[in-house]
């Protein structure tokens, strides 16, 4: 919840979910999807959110990776 909630008040960015993935056995990694406001992208763009959280978490905490979605499902 907190690395979604810094997400979610990044410039640009509408919402934010943060799910653990786990694509080969014992091999878990945080990924972030982000949906951009209406119109933009993610100001900062992946590699410029993942710095900032870089800036304000522990390293355990940044996602691996941050994926911009049209929409997040439900």
């Amino acid at each position: 919840g907190e690395i979604a909630s810094l997400l979610a008040r990044s410039e640009g960015v509408r919402q934010a979910a943060v799910v653990v993935r786990e694509d080969t056995p014992g091999d878990q990694r945080l990924v972030a999807y982000v949906v951009p406001e209406d119109g933009h992208g993610a100001a900062a763009g992946p590699a410029g959110l993942l710095a900032d959280l870089a800036e304000r978490l522990p390293e355990y905490m940044v996602p691996s990776a941050v994926m911009v979605l049209d929409r997040l499902p439900l």
